[in-house]
């Protein structure tokens, strides 16, 4: 038999719908539409995989957590990936415990797999960036809009496609965006004034309204975003897909090689904790600082 508690008929029925009511007013509880959004995923990804042995949310243990972890690395899932969605049952189970449906969180102990210190994502070089830029601004105003808000204003695709033409404003002499950050706080990035000019076209004359938008006037959403940054790649030649979230790390990596301080770099890209921007910065640093180069300065009588 299962390590997993089983229930059948009509009692199953009942408490899977009672779960639908805990999921419901979990996601209610988050702040971020963008935490929403991939919270459901998570979960839904979770309850198909209990279906299938018949389980209910509110009968998971903690072998049960180890056995879905098992299951989730089996699929050959990047460890983020699985750190991801523990991470996002946790967050489930820790509500569904203030609220006394459970007696424990089962996730707690559970081991979770290693993060890399360094970021999986590409970056492009100085001129690769220059010639995205260029070659978006050849396709539409679209894609000139969405490669300068990701590579120039280091946003998130998700944070680019929500930001207002109402969210852009003057802050003492400065035009900045305010945009939704991760668990749904507000920040207030700066816009260069290359940035600016770069969303005119797509902006035009309008003064209210989502600034990345359809050809028609339509709104864009993450898969389509994600094909039109692709194609400013494709168009580039560059030699891999381009994915929205290059773009963001290429603003940390260049704004670094540009000379800006790690804080301020952090500050620009949002992120909570100063190790996340330096994950960007590891390999980098470690192809420039290389002690391959220091040997062959030595060989040459560079060094004494």
């Amino acid at each position: 038999m299962s390590m997993l508690t089983l229930h059948r008929g009509s009692d199953l029925d009942r408490l899977t719908a009672d779960d639908d009511v805990l999921v419901g007013m979990w996601l209610a509880a988050q702040q971020s539409p963008h935490t929403v959004s991939a919270y459901r995923r998570d979960l839904a990804h979770f309850r198909l995989w209990l279906d299938q042995h018949s389980v209910t949310l509110t009968a998971v243990h903690r072998a049960t957590i180890d056995l879905y972890r098992r299951h989730v690395q089996d699929m050959g899932l990047k460890p983020a990936t699985v750190a991801r969605r523990l991470a996002s049952l946790s967050s489930f189970y820790d509500y569904l415990l203030t609220e006394q449906r459970v007696t424990a969180n089962p996730v707690v102990n559970v081991k979770r797999p290693k993060v890399a210190d360094t970021s999986p994502r590409q970056w492009l070089s100085k001129e690769q960036a220059r010639h995205c830029l260029q070659v978006a601004g050849t396709l539409s105003p679209v894609h000139q809009a969405l490669t300068a808000l990701c590579m120039l204003a280091g946003l998130r695709i998700s944070e680019a496609l929500g930001l207002s033409i109402e969210d852009i404003g003057q802050s003492d002499g400065h035009t900045t965006a305010t945009v939704t950050r991760k668990g749904g706080r507000t920040d207030e990035v700066v816009l260069s004034d290359v940035c600016v000019s770069l969303l005119q076209p797509v902006i035009g004359g309008r003064q209210s309204g989502a600034v990345i938008v359809g050809p028609r006037g339509g709104s864009v959403d993450r898969h389509r975003a994600a094909r039109l940054i692709a194609e400013v790649g494709r168009q580039a030649g560059l030699d891999r897909r381009l994915v929205p979230h290059d773009l963001r790390h290429t603003c940390g990596v260049l704004s670094l090689k540009a000379g800006a301080p790690l804080d301020r770099v952090q500050q620009q890209l949002g992120h909570a904790d100063p190790r996340t921007t330096q994950r960007y910065t590891h390999h980098m640093d470690r192809l420039d600082n290389a002690a391959a180069y220091d040997l062959a300065a030595f060989l040459n009588g560079e060094q004494s």
